[in-house]
């Protein structure tokens, strides 16, 4: 579902853009329905460059993290598992307080950098840009919401209870 602005507590931090990305796709979506497109799609199809940083947009804590989804390929539909990670493949969930998340999805399937519980601090790497999960080319799901609850770190992924347009944060 769709919240309007931005979520409860995250004026409180300073936010830093999660990547370097040739173009965005934008989050879509209007208060009280669910989202078209639920995040800020940042790709990056330039293939001279073997990797693309991903780095906490803030400070926090991490809540989640799904590894060991595969790839087929860096450029064009991933046919591999395409539902590893409830479709967001690789992915890190970060908890900034009051509620507030957000989460870097389809990163490569190198070795995430971070687990569960780690304290990240904004700009410090969580991961590379992939294609893991039901993706079709190289990029970072870029998503910042709110939970009720905090994720548990042994279940499956889950969506968030609501979602905000991570534009509106300034980054």
């Amino acid at each position: 579902m769709v919240d309007e602005g931005v979520p409860q507590g995250s004026d409180r931090l300073t936010w830093v853009r999660p990547t370097y990305a040739q173009y965005e796709a934008p989050f879509s979506g209007s208060p009280g329905s669910p989202a078209g497109h639920e995040s800020i799609d940042y790709v990056n199809t330039n293939a001279e460059l073997a990797e693309v940083a991903v780095v906490a947009a803030a400070a926090g804590r991490v809540a989640y993290v799904r590894s060991g989804c595969p790839q087929s390929r860096m450029f064009g539909p991933n046919r591999q598992r395409r539902e590893c990670g409830a479709g967001w493949g690789n992915h890190v969930v970060v908890d900034h307080g009051d509620g507030v998340f957000s989460r870097y999805a389809h990163l490569a399937p190198r070795v995430i950098p971070v687990r569960v519980g780690d304290r990240v601090e904004a700009g410090q790497l969580l991961g590379q840009m992939g294609n893991t999960g039901h993706s079709d080319t190289r990029h970072l799901h870029f998503e910042v919401g709110v939970a009720e609850t905090n994720p548990d770190a042994c279940a499956p992924s889950q969506s968030f209870a609501r979602v905000h347009d991570p534009a509106l944060l300034g980054i």
